[in-house]
């Protein structure tokens, strides 16, 4: 079988099917390992930004005015 053909069974499975289809997808891919190098790379971005906080040189959104924004941009 093939991927465009899996994809076209799993959009007719009713909703219930099509959520635990998702979950296990999903745990497919927390099982994976990470390459260390990744994981190094988004820990110095996130010190960073939260470095670059503490020195007032970012600001915080509230999670509701970025979700919004997105959307806006996105023209939803």
């Amino acid at each position: 079988m093939d991927k465009d053909f899996i994809i076209r069974l799993a959009l007719h499975l009713p909703l219930e099917d099509r959520v635990e289809l998702i979950e296990a997808l999903k745990q497919s891919l927390d099982d994976e390992p990470v390459d260390p190098s990744i994981e190094q790379a988004w820990l110095e971005v996130a010190e960073q930004r939260h470095q670059d906080y503490l020195l007032g040189k970012e600001k915080l959104i509230p999670a509701e005015e970025s979700h919004q924004a997105s959307l806006r941009k996105l023209g939803l």
